[in-house]
């Protein structure tokens, strides 16, 4: 397999829904593509709204101050006769990205789309992660449109001293207890990808669902909480929305499947999981990919969200309560 890290450097701003009408009209100009924008994700929960944002899109939100930290991507490509091509989600990763990464002490922000399943690591850290997972994988990078090999000594400064490729490659049997608190939504969402191409059509929902959802979701049935995300990667679209997002689309203009997602979210505080506490999604996603699991991985700074087929999430929360600390 091959694990490539993308020519992108990235902010997440958790961004106060108070503020939201500040930054409306720059966010628009996100979605329409009126910018050199490559990457792009929106993604509003009952606590705030989470924005991941190359640095070109940042520069539209002019006066927001996130701190310094910078985030990188990487992707992950499994070959198209892999056996793990039958699963869908970051459930293809699991055991060979996400569990040794939190194993070398590495913090990750996971989003998963359509398309594709993105770890953002932090930039200072990419260092220890090619050490990391240079037995594993042949990590690649973008230089001007083209993919290279990235090479140890090539332009990263090893510490010897840390012993992660030697930890990676041992068989990790040690318990990998759950935590943080686990609750069940009881939305129906969606999975679905657009063509860019036509966004111009479901503009006005998009609209709706990113900047007026409190004017069809304000009193939500018990157990139903808000959620809505939007991606725009590489001119690919993905959005993850329940049923009553949904309507608020033309007919048609989404693809809708017959696939039906519930989600668990993972939180137990008023301060949030934020970025730097390692291993949470190591710690759902390698009991489910062992069960052999789809799974879609969406992380946000306050809680994290994992969705699972609506048949499998029975089995999943069995699984998941067995790991619980």
């Amino acid at each position: 397999m091959e694990l490539n890290v993308l020519d992108h450097r990235l902010k997440i701003v958790s961004l106060n829904k108070a503020l939201l009408p500040r930054y409306s009209h720059a966010l628009t100009k996100l979605l329409l593509k009126i910018n050199r924008c490559q990457f792009f994700s929106f993604t509003e929960t009952c606590d705030d709204f989470t924005v991941v944002i190359d640095l070109n899109g940042y520069d539209e939100l002019s006066s927001l101050d996130d701190g310094q930290t910078i985030w990188i991507p990487l992707e992950v490509s499994v070959g198209i006769h892999s056996s793990l091509n039958d699963i869908q989600g970051i459930t293809k990763i699991a055991k060979s990205l996400i569990v040794p990464l939190a194993d070398c002490g590495v913090s990750v922000y996971c989003l998963s789309t359509y398309q594709t399943d993105f770890v953002l690591v932090k930039e200072k850290e990419l260092d220890k992660v090619v050490q990391c997972m240079s037995s594993r994988f042949k990590i690649l990078k973008d230089v001007d449109g083209e993919s290279v090999p990235v090479l140890i000594e090539d332009n990263y400064n090893i510490n010897n001293s840390i012993q992660t490729t030697a930890a990676v490659n041992k068989s990790f049997v040690k318990p990998r207890p759950i935590t943080h608190q686990l609750s069940t939504l009881k939305n129906k969402f969606y999975v679905s990808s657009i063509d860019p191409d036509s966004l111009d059509r479901i503009t006005k929902g998009l609209i709706e669902n990113m900047f007026y959802s409190d004017s069809f979701q304000k009193d939500l049935p018990e157990g139903f909480e808000k959620f809505f995300s939007f991606s725009l990667i590489n001119n690919e679209v993905t959005i993850v929305m329940d049923e009553l997002s949904a309507e608020r689309f033309p007919e048609d203009s989404v693809f809708l499947n017959e696939e039906k997602w519930r989600m668990i979210k993972i939180r137990d505080s008023e301060q949030g999981l934020g970025f730097e506490e390692c291993g949470i999604v190591a710690q759902i996603s390698d009991p489910l990919s062992g069960a052999k699991i789809s799974e879609y991985y969406i992380s946000t700074y306050y809680s994290d969200h994992t969705l699972v087929l609506e048949e499998n999430l029975e089995e999943a929360l069995k699984l998941l309560e067995k790991q619980k600390q």
